[in-house]
């Protein structure tokens, strides 16, 4: 069952916030206020207050200043240091999520965790902490998490922290493929909204509810449930959750072949996604009419509206868009008969599925990538995504989970009969009072002149006050939108970061170090043996190597560390790529002599490019001391380049031991993936990822092909400069007229 982008849980952060009664005070009014050189609890709120306001505003570098001193006047407390410290990390772990990076806020909400502060105060802490671990996708860190913090808040008799705490458990449970436990959780959250008469919650909860019928395809309860969300969200002015049932309504409609009713409920959700400036609810929209129109059979359409919303997601950052824009272009291509076009596009779910941890999501790209290699005849491949797939689905299938579902599905049907049955008793109700009420005004109506007037003077001044109380219900909208629109761009980073943590303590631990320790016992050889000059030689040679080794690994880690501290950064300009190709040619020469094999390169000298030129060297060095790494004595590298339309194609051909077909996948995948090479060579196993980002930032594509025991190529594209000379270098007999998809390549018999 797939995951639609349509499901966003309202995250009620609003719950757990501190206990300082924020002033919407005009900035330059706060900066001229604040005296950071009184040392007080009140300085440090007033502080705080100013970065979480130009949070609000997206200003980030100025808030982090403002925090960073906060914390610097609470160090200088004695009574009340502890909370002051605690106030103010937990003000910068919210201005990181806010910023995407549940990294570097798990970092200080952890520093949090360790101060003195009451239980209430804490729970503001974890609730933070599991929101971040949900969007790093630890999602079982963060189910644990929110149950600790429920179980603090019912202790404490927060009623209103447990139902806010159990809407984002059960978004958990909902990405975790986890239906009946999210059911549970909205069930529990909706009761306690119902009681306490909380519209805004009813509408959220009931909205979420009908969206996860929709999902079981239990489409009366699902229909029943988004009605009574419209006609809150409609009644309270909500219009971000109005918005999200819109679109939640078109799908319902759409999965039903309703196609023009579910088109003007999308198209309604547009205008509000539009007037609110949110781009990514604009392109979740997008996506789902293109679904739309794949199941009116418009595959044209379609594809066209598939590929705008992948381009638009992978602008944005959104893993989940890109997953189902993979997923859905691969289906069209599926019922055209394209199976290798299909595959590909299935890989690249799969591939991004894997990495966020989804069941479901994993589950599905593994049966359509099953399907597409049993109709493509590759029985081999088909057998393989099927044993994935019943391993996956063994572990999620259970008779008692079956037996849950069913319990739950009884109890919410039993309750939508109770409230139909209120509903209409309540308008027996109306009707019988209005004919009461008409009956009466007739009687009395010349009698009782004077006191309508009264009443019509009354109910304007209830109008007026009907009003003001409207403005000031706007205001709050107002200000619970923005807070939203700072959630929803926190979802961007999720897993980048954790990634990027586990890669480099793993370069760090392993790969660093083993070098260094080989050269150290080198050194020690030297030292205190008397070695014969051939020894000696032999040593310097291994030093020699070692340190060329240390001094590749080291520029692969600067650049990728650079590159997530401040972002890929280009300084473009157009040179000869045979100029590169011969200085790094002569960089790894020593590296190639030393395993005797020979490097040629095959390029034209007028052919021109417009990229970075060092970036272009590192990238062209990692994929050549690759295949040094694993080739033989007496083989040979080829560098060659030829023209493709615009871009220059590079080719790094070795006729070394090949990849093996299980490896393939993994060589570009989200884990940390290295082999030894001919001589047993380590590697760090960042430079191909870090070259494939690089040569992607430049507009280009960079993937391979290989035969296990035969030969390896990797293939770059990099944008020609205007004017380069129509020429070819000599290559292998390969068709550089086909436009390449950016995954691996896997032939389909």
């Amino acid at each position: 069952m797939r995951v639609l982008l349509c499901l966003h849980i309202l995250l009620f952060l609003q719950f757990l916030q501190f206990e300082v009664n924020a002033q919407q005070a005009d900035l330059d009014s706060l900066r001229s206020v604040v005296n950071p050189a009184i040392s007080s609890m009140e300085t440090v709120e007033s502080i705080n207050e100013l970065g979480e306001q130009l949070v609000m505003r997206g200003e980030f570098t100025e808030a982090r200043d403002w925090h960073l001193l906060a914390f610097q006047v609470a160090d200088r407390l004695e009574a009340e240091r502890d909370l002051a410290q605690f106030q103010t990390l937990v003000s910068l772990g919210s201005l990181y999520l806010s910023k995407e990076k549940p990294d570097s806020a798990l970092i200080m909400l952890d520093q949090a965790g360790f101060l003195n502060v009451p239980a209430e105060s804490m729970n503001s802490q974890k609730n933070l902490k599991a929101v971040a671990l949900q969007m790093s996708g630890q999602l079982v860190l963060s189910s644990n998490l929110y149950e600790e913090a429920i179980h603090v808040a019912d202790s404490l008799g927060r009623g209103d922290q447990v139902a806010g705490l159990r809407m984002n458990l059960a978004s958990v449970y909902s990405s975790m493929g986890e239906e009946v436990v999210a059911l549970r959780n909205f069930y529990d959250a909706l009761v306690f909204a119902e009681d306490s008469k909380d519209s805004v919650l009813i509408a959220v909860t009931s909205n979420n509810i009908g969206h996860l019928f929709n999902e079981m395809e239990d489409y009366e309860q699902a229909e029943f449930y988004l009605d009574n969300s419209e006609e809150i969200s409609r009644n309270i002015g909500h219009q971000v959750n109005l918005r999200r049932v819109f679109v939640n309504k078109g799908n319902l409609y759409s999965g039903q072949g309703r196609y023009d009713l579910a088109e003007e409920y999308y198209t309604e959700g547009l205008d509000l996604a539009e007037a609110a400036d949110d781009r990514l609810a604009e392109v979740r929209i997008y996506y789902n009419l293109a679904r739309m129109e794949a199941q009116r059979g418009d595959r044209s359409r379609a594809e066209e509206i598939f590929l705008f919303s992948l381009e638009e997601s992978v602008r944005l950052g959104s893993v989940e868009g890109q997953y189902n824009s993979a997923i859905s272009l691969g289906d069209l291509e599926a019922e055209r008969n394209n199976y290798g076009g299909a595959a590909r596009w299935y890989a690249r779910a799969q591939s991004i599925a894997e990495g966020r941890g989804y069941h479901a999501l994993q589950t599905e790209s593994y049966s359509k990538l099953y399907e597409i290699y049993k109709r493509a005849g590759n029985t081999t491949q088909a057998l393989q995504w099927l044993e994935r797939f019943n391993e996956l689905e063994d572990s999620l299938a259970s008779d008692e989970k079956l037996r849950l579902q069913a319990e739950y599905e009884t109890l919410f049907n039993i309750r939508t009969r109770e409230q139909q049955a209120e509903i209409i008793e309540a308008r027996q109700q109306e009707i019988h009072a209005r004919v009461n009420l008409q009956q009466w005004l007739i009687v009395f109506a010349f009698s009782l002149g004077g006191f309508l007037l009264v009443v019509a003077f009354v109910l304007n001044r209830s109008n007026r006050k009907v009003k003001d109380v409207n403005s000031e219900l706007e205001e709050s909208n107002e200000k619970i939108r923005e807070v939203n629109k700072t959630v929803k761009e926190q979802n961007d980073e999720l897993e980048q970061v954790n990634q990027v943590k586990n890669k480099l303590f793993a370069i760090v631990a392993h790969d660093l170090r083993s070098p260094l320790s080989s050269l150290q016992s080198l050194i020690y050889l030297i030292r205190e043996h008397d070695l014969s000059k051939s020894e000696r030689n032999n040593i310097l040679d291994s030093l020699d190597q070692n340190i060329q080794d240390n001094s590749n690994m080291m520029d692969n880690l600067l650049a990728w560390a650079k590159a997530q501290m401040n972002g890929v950064q280009l300084n473009r300009r157009v040179f000869k790529f045979s100029e590169a190709a011969k200085a790094v040619t002569e960089q790894v020469r020593f590296q190639a002599e030393n395993k005797g094999i020979s490097i040629e390169t095959q390029v034209v000298d007028e052919l021109t490019v417009k990229a970075d030129y060092d970036i272009v060297k590192l990238v062209l060095r990692n994929l050549i001391a690759n295949a040094i790494k694993f080739s033989k004595e007496n083989d040979t590298i080829t560098v060659s380049v030829s023209r493709s339309k615009q871009y220059a194609e590079i080719q790094i051909i070795d006729e070394g031991i090949g990849i093996k077909t299980e490896d393939q996948p993994k060589l570009f995948g989200n884990e940390h993936f290295t082999t030894r090479g001919t001589k047993n060579e380590k590697g760090s196993g960042l430079g191909l990822n870090l070259s494939k980002e690089y040569i992607e930032e430049h507009g280009g594509e960079l993937w391979f092909e290989s035969e296990y025991k035969v030969r390896t190529t990797f293939f770059f594209t990099l944008p020609l400069a205007e004017g380069s000379v129509n020429g070819t270098a000599v290559s292998d007999d390969h068709s550089l007229e086909d436009e390449r998809e950016p995954i691996d390549q896997t032939k389909l018999n």
